[in-house]
């Protein structure tokens, strides 16, 4: 699990503190930067089932990290992106529309730059169009597995010591 302060790899149990109204996940050297939020405690054990049928264990859940959500961000031209791949497809807006199950009035506000797509709609015109609507920084950097190492607030402020 990363810092979601420093983006440093966490050794041992993560911290929970909260730094200006943020619940954060920190290692201990950025703990010091917020106040520690009280754990919830853990449930109580329940009691054991009869010794004739043993209870199937509960499944285990990845938690997913903040970071492994992060992909990049949208494109400044999104709108032209998506533009010029509908029109070199032969495709009205309508016809877009349809083939992607939402409606035209959506697309002809994405087209204008009255709005920016979310998620689920980006990854539906990249499919359909063939395109890329997220914007990849020259800086950014590599990680295992080729899988990128997105920005993290200590990249960005510097601290008053």
């Amino acid at each position: 699990m990363q810092c979601e302060l420093c983006g440093a790899e966490i050794r041992g149990q993560p911290k929970t503190v909260r730094i200006e109204g943020a619940e954060l996940r920190v290692c201990m050297p950025c703990s010091r930067y917020g106040v520690e939020v009280q754990q919830k405690r853990a449930p109580e054990p329940r009691p054991h089932a009869p010794a004739g049928r043993p209870q199937p264990a509960p499944p285990k859940r990845h938690r997913r990290d903040l970071f492994d959500r992060m992909e990049g961000d949208i494109a400044e031209d999104y709108a032209d992106r998506i533009r010029n791949a509908r029109m070199a497809r032969g495709l009205s807006q309508k016809q877009l529309a349809l083939e992607i199950m939402e409606k035209e009035m959506l697309i002809r506000k994405i087209e204008k730059s009255e709005l920016v797509p979310e998620e689920e709609l980006r990854k539906k015109l990249e499919k359909v169009l063939g395109i890329s609507l997220l914007d990849t920084e020259p800086g950014e950097v590599k990680g295992q597995k080729g899988s990128r190492v997105a920005t993290t607030f200590g990249d960005i402020i510097s601290l008053k010591k």
